[in-house]
Formats: structure tokens, C-alpha cells, sequence
């Protein structure tokens, strides 16, 4: 079957996160190395938090969590909106793989699937104007489910109109990866922006 979809991830293909290393730097310089909700925001980043699972599926709002982050570290709501709105900067977002799935309208449906809370969708326009860039942004938190659930991809596919056996799914992490191709799509695992434009089209070309 010939190509007629690509889906992609947000995070770690078109925006790539904080190094976990700068991270951890800026908790020893805070005085916040051991505390409990710094470790479990920074694991966010490769999905070991429980609390982040409950953001992305919904069960807990973005808002509640920064709420606690302004009330334990005792610093102003200002403050805490300046803080999260830095992790959303030019220089972390990827152009070229933007650039990249844009290029592929109008002859291909094209959608960002990623697991993000409740305020995804907002932060993500703001910052990058994501809405022009696809023809579908499904946000986990929105659904209830997050990936690597199978539904997710379901719902994905049924929005786009098209079987999973017509589609190319991106994303940086395996599991993410495996459960695309266990339910029939083509799938590659971001390593690179080259790397992954070289196989995407590969499998346009048939």
C-alpha cells in the first residue's frame, strides 16, 4: 500500500528537550538536588515519572504541578510562568524536521502526535505556531491516553482517515516505535533529522 501519512512526535523529534545533565547542574547550584519534584519533572524527560504519566493522560493538570512549584521553592506566580515558558525557546525547537513535515502538504495528511498535559496544545502555538505546521496535533492529556497505549494511535489514524498500513509514524522513543509497527504502521526511531528524512522517504518512495 502506498504512503499517504505521516505522524510524528513532538518532543525529542521536533523540539528537543534540556540536556538532563544541565538539568541536574542547575539543582546542585539551587540547593534542590534531592528534592522530589525536581526528580520527578526532570524524569519527564525519558518517561520514569509517575507524576508525569498522570499529566500526560490527563489525571493531573499542568497547572496543579507548577502551583507546587512555585509553592515549595516560594516564588512568585510571575516567576513561574517565566520559568515554564522558557523550556519552549527557538534554539530547542528542531527547524529543519519542521520544515521537513511541511514540505509534505498538501500531498500527504500529516499530524504531531505527543504525550503532553493539559496546556500542550497552548504552549506549543505560542511558541512555535504548531497549528500551521500539520494537519492533526492530538495531545494525550486531551484524550486520556498516552503513548505507547495503542488506542492512541487508533484515534490518530481514524482523525487522519487513513489504515495504519498507509502510514509512517516518528518518534525518539522504541517502545513508542514497537507499538506503532505492532499495529501495522511504518515506523522510525529519531536518531537524527538526516537520518529520519532519508528513511521517511524511502518509505514514500515505495
Amino acid at each position: 500500500m502506498a504512503i499517504r501519512a505521516v505522524i510524528v512526535d513532538f518532543g525529542g523529534v521536533l523540539y528537543i528537550p534540556p540536556d538532563l545533565r544541565i538539568i541536574r547542574r542547575w539543582q546542585r547550584v539551587m540547593g534542590l538536588k534531592n528534592d522530589e519534584l525536581v526528580r520527578e519533572m526532570s524524569n519527564s524527560v525519558d518517561h520514569k515519572s509517575d507524576l508525569m504519566r498522570k499529566v500526560f493522560t490527563g489525571e493531573i493538570s499542568e497547572a496543579e504541578v507548577w502551583k507546587q512549584v512555585g509553592q515549595r521553592w516560594h516564588l512568585p506566580a510571575g516567576v513561574v510562568r517565566w520559568v515554564q515558558k522558557r523550556g519552549f525557546t527557538k534554539r530547542q525547537f528542531n527547524q529543519s524536521m519542521a520544515d521537513f513535515i511541511q514540505s509534505l502538504r498538501p500531498e500527504y495528511r500529516t499530524a504531531i502526535l505527543s504525550n503532553a498535559g493539559d496546556q500542550g496544545r497552548l504552549m506549543f502555538s505560542e511558541a512555535y505556531h504548531i497549528e500551521r505546521l500539520v494537519d492533526l496535533l492530538v495531545i494525550s492529556a486531551e484524550e486520556g491516553l498516552a503513548k505507547p497505549d495503542e488506542r492512541i494511535y487508533t484515534l490518530t489514524l481514524e482523525r487522519l482517515g487513513v489504515p495504519a498500513q498507509e502510514a509512517v509514524f516518528v518518534d525518539d522513543l522504541v517502545e513508542n516505535v514497537e507499538t506503532a509497527r505492532k499495529i501495522g504502521m511504518k515506523a522510525v526511531q529519531f536518531i537524527t533529522t538526516r537520518q529520519v528524512v532519508q528513511e521517511v522517504k524511502a518509505y514514500l518512495a515505495g
